[in-house]
């Protein structure tokens, strides 16, 4: 036992560590990784992405296997790390709940966003929409009415009070949360193929 918790606090330094070279490298601000740097990011996976169909739709989603999840919450760390600068679960795009049952055994359950576009068809303002087959959310034309809140099947869009709708762009074609998921609880892939495998909620 003690050596599974010493690979946790070293995979959690190194992930500390890499997220702060990342800042180093386009100027880190006061309040963790700079903006600067996840748009540089962004225009980087989206260069890369080999997925996009024409259109604007994207064939990839995240998928969940619960029988490997360890509950660790490290795909909630990296999501808010990138997206906001922080270790901060409530801010994360994925949310994870585990729970031990009276038999010993560790049940887990992941919520994320599985590519419905609910929200888009939902969108009174049409803030919501895709570019480049990712989820984006124009600030301009969101009024925050919470209506794709309230419309999301998985509860994965929030409303923060100092940033707006924040919605899963699968970091517009590398998730982080599968990057720095230990144990290969998340994967992303083709849609086709990843609903074959079973549910969207683990």
């Amino acid at each position: 036992m003690t050596g599974l918790f010493t690979g946790i606090i070293s995979f959690l330094r190194s992930v500390v560590t890499e997220i702060s070279d990342m800042g180093a490298q386009v100027g880190k601000s006061a309040g963790g990784v700079s903006k600067s740097y996840v748009r540089v990011l962004k225009v980087r996976m989206r260069s890369r992405d080999p997925h996009i169909k024409k259109g604007g739709l994207t064939c990839m989603q995240l998928h969940f296997d619960p029988a490997l999840c360890m509950g660790c919450h490290f795909c909630e760390l990296a999501c808010s790390a990138v997206k906001h600068g922080v270790f901060s679960p409530s801010r994360a795009r994925i949310s994870v709940t585990s729970e031990y049952h009276i038999d010993g055994d560790l049940k887990t359950e992941a919520r994320y966003c599985d590519g419905c576009h609910k929200c888009v068809d939902a969108c009174p303002s049409e803030a919501l929409h895709l570019e480049d087959g990712y989820l984006v959310v124009d600030k301009d034309l969101c009024t925050q009415c919470d209506i794709c809140v309230e419309e999301c099947p998985n509860g994965v869009i929030k409303d923060l009070e100092d940033y707006g709708i924040a919605v899963c762009d699968s970091c517009s074609g590398d998730p982080q949360c599968v990057k720095w998921c230990p144990v290969g609880a998340l994967t992303y892939g083709e849609k086709a193929a990843l609903e074959k495998g079973g549910s969207m909620v683990g």
